[in-house]
C-alpha cells in the first residue's frame, strides 16, 4: 500500500473526473456543479479515501472496469490530453477546442476535492446517489429507477443530474 496515500488519492480523483464526464458534466454550463454533486455523494458515502474509492468503483462499475460499458464509453478513454479513439475524426476539432479544456478543468477540480478543498454543496439534503442506482438499461428513466430503490429526487441546485436520497431523509415542508 502507498503509505502517503497519493496513489489512492490520484485513483479517486481520476475516477471521479471520468465519472463526472460520463454522467453529463460536459453538458452543463457549469460542469463543476455536476462534479460537486458526485463528490457530495462520494464524500458522504465513507469516512476514508480508500472507502470512498471503493464506493465510487462499486457505484460506477462501467468506469471502474467491473461491468461492460454500454453508454458514454468514450469516458473510459480519457487519459489527459489525448483524443479518445472513439471520437470521430469529424469531431476532433470540437473535442480539442471545447471538450478537452472542460474535461481538464473537471480533472483539476477533482484532484482538489479529493485533497480536501472546500466546495459549495449543490444539495441541501445529503444525496446517496446521482441519477439511477443499478440502472438495468441505458434507456431507463433515472427517477423511475431510483423510486424502485426507495429513493426520491432532492432538488439539487445547478445540476443536470438529480441527487437522490431515501424517502425518510427528506422532510415534507
Amino acid at each position: 500500500m502507498d503509505p502517503s496515500g497519493s496513489g489512492v488519492l490520484q485513483s479517486l480523483a481520476t475516477l471521479l473526473a471520468h465519472t463526472a464526464a460520463h454522467e453529463g458534466a460536459l453538458l452543463n454550463a457549469d460542469p463543476l456543479r455536476e462534479l460537486a454533486l458526485l463528490w457530495q455523494v462520494v464524500e458522504g458515502s465513507a469516512p476514508t479515501t480508500e472507502k470512498r474509492l471503493a464506493f465510487l468503483r462499486a457505484h460506477s462499475p462501467q468506469l471502474a472496469g467491473t461491468r461492460a460499458c454500454r453508454i458514454n464509453c468514450w469516458a473510459l478513454e480519457l487519459k489527459g490530453k489525448t483524443l479518445p479513439a472513439s471520437v470521430a475524426a469529424s469531431d476532433a476539432a470540437y473535442w480539442r477546442k471545447v471538450v478537452l479544456p472542460t474535461y481538464l478543468r473537471i480533472e483539476r477540480r477533482a484532484r482538489e476535492l479529493v485533497a480536501g478543498a472546500a466546495y459549495e454543496k449543490p444539495c441541501r439534503v445529503q444525496p446517496v446517489t446521482w441519477g439511477a442506482v443499478g440502472r438495468l438499461s441505458p434507456e431507463a428513466d433515472d427517477r423511475e429507477e431510483a423510486a424502485q430503490h426507495g429513493l426520491v429526487p432532492i432538488g439539487c441546485e445547478g445540476t443536470l443530474n438529480d441527487g437522490f436520497a431515501a424517502k425518510g431523509a427528506v422532510s415534507s415542508s
